[in-house]
């Protein structure tokens, strides 16, 4: 049976502000949702990585962008080495 959820990025569940950015992170059941602000230079590979650790972001995202422009690398079509 489907689940309804009312809840307010105003009150979020977690208010994370790390290297650059801000998001605040609401759960609603199986799913998290967020409002981030991102400043312009952010970089996950520099800013998150050393928090986290690994090669790649392991999170599953989808997104829109309202304003401003990102830029995303995904593993599977990485540049390959030489």
């Amino acid at each position: 049976m489907p689940r309804h959820f009312i809840k307010s990025l105003d009150s979020p569940d977690e208010l994370l502000e790390l290297n650059r950015i801000r998001a605040q992170v609401v759960e609603m059941g199986d799913s998290t949702v967020s409002w981030q602000v991102i400043q312009p230079g952010w970089r996950w590979s520099t800013d998150i990585r050393p928090i986290v650790g690994g090669e790649w972001c392991q999170t599953r995202h989808v997104g829109i962008v309202l304003s401003g422009r990102m830029r995303a690398m995904l593993e599977s079509v990485k540049p390959k080495s030489k």
